[in-house]
């Protein structure tokens, strides 16, 4: 469907042109395509970045207010305006090499708004239709029926207006166009009916940017959330009237989630890890005001609980198996615990909400058969029995019911946004599924509570900055920074001719020379995609990729062309080329065994170990002579599990490259180095340690005897690392994650 509302809005003061392409400088905007490109070459901008430089463009000298912005871009959507503006106008920026202090072609005026002030090339007005928005695949007056499982991908999606409507307006007057244009709009303003996005008013509770994890009190009155002080998490508590925080748990080296308040408001339930071992989780319950913490039940837990109405019993999830995950339903105390249901399950965050009305749980899983999707199911209390409201290929976060039972709030992540969560709702028992944020915000899947009226909500918001430096030695006085924030730079390998290979975290890969000048994208229509790892020749790259909602292992050749998948599985992640380029070794899910598949693809992968025990944060590692192979394992269950105790640690194990006993093995602390590597000499291990909220690297040998620090760095975090093939200069991934707990109130009308 055509979004005809930009029309609308804005007909009566600035008139319509056909003219799709405007150039400035060495720039030309095709406003039908929503492509920048500088050259000739397509420049990366695009989405409400792209939205905000059109709108820009189309009043060349004038000013642009911040409102008159809003309403053409956001009319019928809560969004953080001010959020929003600065991003894309930084993003801007960025792309086209400007300056705030002294602008070449976008000027902020303080207050006011914006100006573009270069001049133009073809100079003629433009106000045609602005392309959809690339972060979002339903716009909020859209629903998605899922009778069964319609995924979100099937929705309609906003685009610009098409060449046969072009046609359209040139045959008629544009006095028809907006009649049309105007019924079109008093439809889907009324299917929006529910929801206010003009009223919604959105507040940071929190500015330190580590607060990891939140619940809000039944009453609305507190708000608890995890803070991440370093390597350790606390439990603070705030008083939303005074605003005024008091700690309830002190820092210490585990993980804390699920926050989940009782119904009556007194106690507040968490998950805590227990040290070394993260994986060993156990349910705690403590007064809401502080006090002595307590085992709220005998037995382990994995993700989040939820309370019945009256708060007599609370549901749960323990992880049956690799494949198989149960809902368990235990009175409030720990006693008579039982499962509820079996349902499949691949990876990731499991949720569970229980109804208003007592009667169903809620609950979220990924899984695949053949595909992977995400599902939102629901299970009888009386009788178990387990029928699907919703399912989608994104992934779907802790959901919430609203206090009426017509429906639950859930934040999704979506694949081709660079996983960014937005905020959904889904009907119940219909299944249809409504986006009801817009922004650029990315809403933790985590983390989602909503009061038992129904008119405020919290939830945690990330952002996160990395770049790419290159530290001659490991010197780091001498460290440089060689790509900027226009591209947030996750995984990366370094190529024979001193090229680095990366991904970017909104999924494409892209070579660059060590200086960072000539970035080329090598996936331009092959996405998302992660992992890069360049084969010891050079010839080939190996990946992960997500297509055909499988995440499976690929090979491409180091220009980018010809991807092949080598490895056809539901679920894969890391994998790593061989230093003569003849093997690939990868995780497999869903047990996560590390697999070994010959670079053609030509045989079926031989599993050489099954006891992983990284996840995804800590990746397979063949040494320099293609001979051992590296990996974190899992920890041997200490006696008496169903308790909290003293758990074993991980471990470090080094293994033939063809599989067999290990070489070296040694404990592994979960709260301490992460992201091992090889030294480039391959008789030492080196890993990421972050004390104080700063990570530096560590040299530790395989022979024994103390670790050395390799780097200095006073602040930041580093989120990977490798050294160049001669083993003269150091890669680093480095920068900063920050996560605040946002509060939204008067989203809905009734």
């Amino acid at each position: 469907m055509v979004d005809l509302t930009p029309f609308l809005r804005d007909s009566d003061k600035y008139p319509l042109s056909f003219s799709r392409k405007i150039r400035f400088d060495l720039y030309e905007a095709d406003l039908e395509a929503g492509e920048l490109s500088k050259n000739g070459s397509k420049v990366k901008l695009s989405g409400q970045p792209f939205q905000v430089l059109a709108i820009l463009l189309e009043r060349p000298g004038q000013v642009v207010t911040r409102e008159e912005l809003q309403k053409r871009l956001w009319p019928d959507t809560f969004v953080d305006v001010d959020h929003n503006l600065n991003t894309a106008i930084n993003k801007i920026r960025e792309v086209l090499r400007d300056s705030s202090a002294n602008p070449r072609f976008v000027e902020t005026l303080p207050r006011r708004g914006y100006r573009f002030i270069a001049p133009l090339i073809d100079s003629r007005p433009t106000s045609a239709a602005l392309p959809g928005a690339a972060e979002s695949n339903v716009s909020p007056a859209q629903t998605v029926k899922s009778p069964g499982a319609l995924p979100v991908s099937g929705a309609r999606e906003r685009r610009p207006v098409s060449h046969r409507f072009e046609v359209l307006l040139s045959g008629v007057s544009i006095l028809a166009v907006l009649v049309v244009a105007v019924a079109l709009f008093s439809t889907m303003s009324r299917r929006g009916g529910e929801w206010d996005f003009q009223a919604m008013k959105l507040s940071r509770v929190t500015q330190s940017g580590n607060a990891v994890n939140v619940a809000v009190s039944p009453d609305g009155r507190y708000v608890a959330y995890v803070l991440r002080e370093g390597e350790k998490q606390s439990i603070n508590v705030r008083q939303l009237a005074t605003g005024s925080d008091v700690q309830i748990l002190p820092p210490d080296e585990v993980v804390i989630y699920s926050l989940t308040f009782k119904p009556d408001g007194n106690y507040i339930d968490f998950v805590r890890s227990q040290k070394p071992n993260f994986d060993d989780t156990f349910l705690y319950r403590m007064p809401v005001l502080g006090g002595t913490p307590y085992l709220a039940m005998q037995g382990g837990i994995d993700y989040g609980s939820s309370y019945s109405p009256d708060g007599t019993e609370f549901a749960f999830l323990r992880s049956a198996s690799s494949e198989k995950i149960d809902v368990w339903i235990t009175h409030a105390d720990g006693r008579d615990q039982r499962v509820l249901a079996s349902l499949p399950y691949v990876e990731g965050s499991s949720n569970v909400a229980w109804s208003p009305n007592g009667k169903t749980v809620a609950f979220t899983t990924l899984e695949g058969t053949k595909r992977l999707r995400s599902g939102l199911w629901a299970i009888s209390v009386v009788d178990g029995s387990v029928r699907e409201i919703y399912s989608t290929p994104e992934t779907i976060g802790r959901p919430r019911w609203l206090p009426d039972g017509s429906g639950l709030l859930a934040p999704i992540s979506n694949v081709d946004q660079a996983f960014r969560g937005q905020l959904w709702f889904i009907s119940y028992p219909k299944g249809e599924a409504r986006r009801i944020t817009n922004d650029l915000m990315d809403y933790q899947l985590c983390c989602l509570d909503l009061t038992s009226d129904g008119k405020t909500l919290v939830d945690t918001v990330l952002t996160t900055v990395s770049d790419l430096w290159i530290a001659p030695a490991g010197n780091t006085a001498k460290a440089k920074q060689i790509t900027t924030k226009e591209l947030a730079v996750g995984g990366f390998s370094w190529m024979p001719d001193g090229r680095i290979v990366f991904a970017s975290l909104d999924g494409n890969l892209f070579a660059v020379n060590s200086d960072g000048r000539g970035p080329t994208l090598l996936t331009p229509n092959h996405r998302p995609t992660w992992d890069p790892s360049v084969c010891g020749d050079g010839r080939y790259i190996v990946y992960s990729a997500y297509q055909e909602q499988k995440r499976g292992i690929w090979r491409m050749e180091a220009d980018g062309s010809n991807p092949i998948r080598i490895a056809d599985e539901m679920s894969a992640g890391s994998p790593q080329c061989s230093p003569d380029g003849k093997w690939v070794v990868y995780l497999q899910g869903p047990s996560w065994n590390v697999a070994r598949v010959p670079i053609t693809g030509a045989e079926p992968p031989q599993v050489l170990a099954q006891d992983f025990g990284g996840g995804f944060g800590h990746p397979l590692k063949i040494s320099p002579d293609g001979k051992r192979i590296m990996y974190p394992a899992l920890p041997v269950p200490p006696e008496g599990s169903d308790s909290p105790s003293e758990s074993n640690p991980y471990q470090l194990k080094v293994i033939p490259s063809d599989g067999g006993a290990p070489l070296y093995q040694f404990d592994w602390p979960s709260s301490g180095g992460k992201e091992p590597r090889w030294a480039p000499a391959g008789d030492a291990v080196e890993y990421a340690l972050t004390r104080n909220g700063v990570s530096n690297i560590w040299r530790q040998k395989l022979s024994g005897g103390p670790a050395k620090q390799i780097t200095r760095f006073q602040s930041g975090l580093i989120f990977d690392f490798a050294w160049s093939r001669d083993g003269k200069q150091l890669a680093l991934t480095k920068g900063s994650e920050s996560s605040d707990v946002i509060l939204i109130s008067n989203f809905r009308r009734r």
